[in-house]
């Protein structure tokens, strides 16, 4: 018999929101957005997009992606988003030299992470007291942590979750 391996402990999930007044951004079809750390309230782009993320630490009130948006992960991130993140079908992320999954953090309250199919996705998704749905034909490199966790047929997910904090 091989060995128990060593309990795995969650990253802190806690999820802290935006300051009061964080400015909303609707964004729309094939629009360019860099992004950098701070506090934002409702927030979405449009179809075909192209987003940034500087490195740092950001909070939203709620987060979704268009169809066909590319997002860019420039260093290591902590997403915090009261209401949960959404990715419309074929989203695709790409991290900068040298960024590892385990370094990009979503915690995440609402309705957690609802991810359309043809994603690809990186990091650890937290939302111990939501859903993480990932559609079919998707990837995730990371973690999917969740009250339930859904994925659709021919996902590839590779584990790499965030350390405990």
């Amino acid at each position: 018999d091989p060995p128990l391996a060593a309990p795995f402990m969650l990253p802190a999930c806690a999820v802290t929101p935006p300051a009061g007044g964080a400015p909303n951004l609707r964004e729309p079809s094939r629009s360019t957005a860099a992004l950098t750390p701070g506090d934002y309230g409702h927030v979405s782009f449009g179809s075909e997009s192209t987003v940034t993320f500087a490195e740092g630490e950001y909070h939203f009130r709620s987060l979704s992606f268009g169809s066909k948006t590319e997002i860019e992960i420039l260093g290591p991130i902590d997403l915090h988003v009261v209401e949960g993140v959404q990715f419309a079908s074929r989203v695709e992320q790409q991290v900068a030299g040298g960024v590892q999954p385990n370094q990009i953090l979503y915690r995440l309250g609402g309705r957690g992470l609802d991810s359309a199919s043809d994603t690809v996705l990186y990091g650890t998704f937290c939302a111990p007291s939501s859903t993480i749905a990932l559609g079919s034909d998707s990837e995730l490199w990371g973690g999917a942590i969740g009250k339930d966790v859904k994925f659709g047929s021919n996902v590839l997910f590779l584990a790499d979750p965030a350390p405990v904090q």
